[in-house]
């Protein structure tokens, strides 16, 4: 049978702005996604690293347009632990290090983000092994964002903006639902997410977060080595924000990517790597463009 990982990004750390660009960058298109990996009914522990690329024009106050090259840097620390056979709790933790490159000029910064802590439910759960022909697995749950990334964070002796601080500065709410199906070595895994944020002590509240994700995978065998290759869609939704109850006009949208991937496994040794290319976007009404993803996993079963 076959299993998820859900790792969450959450909200970024990135450095300073020019004093002329608008309250806008790369980073109000972050999102998570599920994996797919074996049902192995044991504890991890593991690292994934993230790229993901974005280009932002930011508006300045003499009409004019300066574009960057915004760029983050996630590595997630996580674990899973079973307390019970169909109850799967989760830990991750994000350290974030980003570069903006602007007229030239590069800045960057490094912080930790917002833990999250959740829990997931095997509703149905069939054996792992593929001595019947189908398998499958449906799994629900939940959680909380706590907001233990940075949310004052200064850059030449001022405060950044809200979509430039470490943290969101707000207690947000996790669920998720997956299914995965498979017929013999074929088989498709279907999941979605959603985040309501709250509002922070600064009268901020970042715009609720659904997306979900279609692969097809196939799963092959050989000696002591699995492969699972996988190909599929993500589609991510993102309201606009708020700032002390206004609507700010420059924020959410949408992105559709395609993705490619394959992950690997020997004994209790996991790895992994996933491309993600942009087919379809309308970020911050049309001011940034999402660039390539990709990322690469380690984890070790215990």
């Amino acid at each position: 049978m076959f299993k998820q990982w859900i790792f969450i990004a959450g909200t970024l750390a990135i450095m300073a702005l020019p004093a002329s660009a608008c309250d806008i960058c790369g980073c109000s298109s972050g999102a998570y996604f599920s994996g797919i990996l074996p049902q192995f009914n044991r504890h991890f522990s593991g690292i994934r690293y993230t790229y993901r690329g974005f280009i932002t024009n930011h508006p300045t106050t003499d009409g004019s347009i300066l574009k960057s090259l915004d760029q983050f840097h996630t590595v997630d620390a996580w674990g899973r632990f079973y307390p019970h056979k169909r109850v799967q709790l989760f830990t991750v933790i994000p350290v974030n290090y980003i570069t903006q490159t602007e007229s030239g000029a590069t800045t960057s910064s490094v912080g930790l983000g917002d833990m999250q802590l959740f829990a997931n439910y095997a509703i149905i759960q069939t054996p792992d092994s593929l001595e019947s022909d189908w398998k499958h697995t449906l799994l629900a749950g939940g959680g909380l964002k706590l907001p233990t990334g940075e949310n004052n964070y200064m850059k030449n002796g001022e405060r950044l903006i809200q979509n430039l601080q470490p943290g969101s500065g707000s207690w947000d709410v996790l669920m998720n639902i997956i299914y995965t199906v498979r017929y013999k070595s074929w088989g498709l895994n279907l999941d979605a997410n959603a985040r309501i944020n709250t509002t922070n002590n600064q009268g901020y509240k970042f715009g609720n977060r659904v997306n979900g994700s279609a692969k097809f995978f196939y799963w092959a065998k050989y000696r002591y080595w699995s492969f699972l290759p996988n190909i599929g869609l993500l589609g991510d939704f993102g309201a606009q924000d708020s700032d002390k109850g206004l609507k700010i006009r420059e924020t959410g949208g949408y992105s559709v990517l395609g993705t490619v991937g394959v992950d690997m496994y020997f004994k209790r040794l996991i790895t992994g790597f996933t491309f993600q290319q942009p087919l379809a976007h309308q970020l911050a009404d049309g001011a940034i463009k999402p660039l390539q993803r990709y990322s690469v996993n380690l984890a070790f079963l215990f």
